[in-house]
């Protein structure tokens, strides 16, 4: 079997845009947002300016995604809210930020990785909040037994499809179809931090960004491996006085959810044996 690789990395030329680059690499310029820097975020606007001659980005294909539950982020129980509920009084507002901010929980979380979650809840500023893959929560999370085992199992199913390919001479990895299973984080049995930041994930992509496959059967896989989670307050959720006053100012005041996306960088690599060929 000859060598077979397959690179999604671009390097940027003068005079390019964000959306010409989605056009060259996806045939569709309205696709932009799905081209990423190297620390695996993705542009937020159209801003040209982000780009530099040289520069290198990745118009990455998704070989999997969390498929049960769906995937389904950013619209849930944690961003509904109800319309006919008094607003808060400044009083009230400026009592339950303080509650909030300077919660005797919080001594037990990581504070360089809740607190800025908290101001962007508190400040309004909604969105999708980008973890990079060299920021503290990514770290973490990677390092935590929960993600070891999902992704565990992304790399049994590449195995697996891998030798599947192989044995049937038809080499695509555009047909990959990776299932991540769902995963989170229960107070007692996991990090609190990651409980408190993330809980249980709303959605997860596995992104290719280059594969290797060579003569002698061992092949490379370089992954953006992203996930999901609404940072914000359902009904079910004010079950302490924090939470509490975090749910009065998401549905009474200026503060908003917003979805944490959360990137983490993988190599998977692996040989097949003689009788996986």
């Amino acid at each position: 079997m000859t060598k077979i690789v397959f690179d999604t990395s671009y390097r940027v030329q003068p005079g390019d845009t964000v959306k010409s680059i989605a056009e060259k690499g996806f045939k569709d310029g309205d696709r932009w947002r799905e081209v990423r820097l190297e620390n695996g975020t993705h542009f937020t606007s159209l801003d040209s300016s982000q780009l530099l001659a040289g520069q290198r980005v990745y118009l990455p294909i998704k070989i999997g995604e969390r498929v049960h539950p769906p995937s389904a982020y950013g619209q849930g129980d944690d961003f509904l809210s109800t319309d006919d509920l008094m607003p808060l009084s400044p009083i009230y507002s400026n009592f339950y930020q303080g509650l909030i901010r300077f919660s005797p929980a919080s001594l037990l979380l990581k504070r360089p990785i809740v607190q800025p979650l908290i101001e962007h809840f508190l400040e309004g500023k909604g969105g999708v909040y980008q973890h990079d893959i060299n920021a503290p929560l990514s770290r973490l999370l990677e390092d935590s037994p929960p993600f070891k085992s999902a992704f565990n199992s992304v790399v049994r199913q590449i195995q697996q499809q891998i030798s599947s390919f192989v044995s049937l001479n038809d080499f695509d990895v555009n047909k990959l179809k990776i299932s991540i299973p769902h995963f989170g984080f229960k107070p007692g049995k996991a990090d609190l931090t990651l409980f408190a930041a993330i809980g249980g994930i709303q959605g997860a992509e596995l992104l290719l960004k280059r594969f290797t496959f060579n003569p002698d059967y061992s092949y490379s896989f370089e992954v953006f491996f992203v996930i999901y989670d609404d940072f914000g307050l359902g009904k079910d959720d004010r079950y302490s006085p924090s939470l509490y006053a975090a749910w009065n100012l998401q549905h009474r005041g200026e503060a908003k959810p917003f979805v944490n996306e959360i990137i983490l960088q993988k190599t998977i690599t692996g040989t097949l044996s003689v009788s996986e060929k």
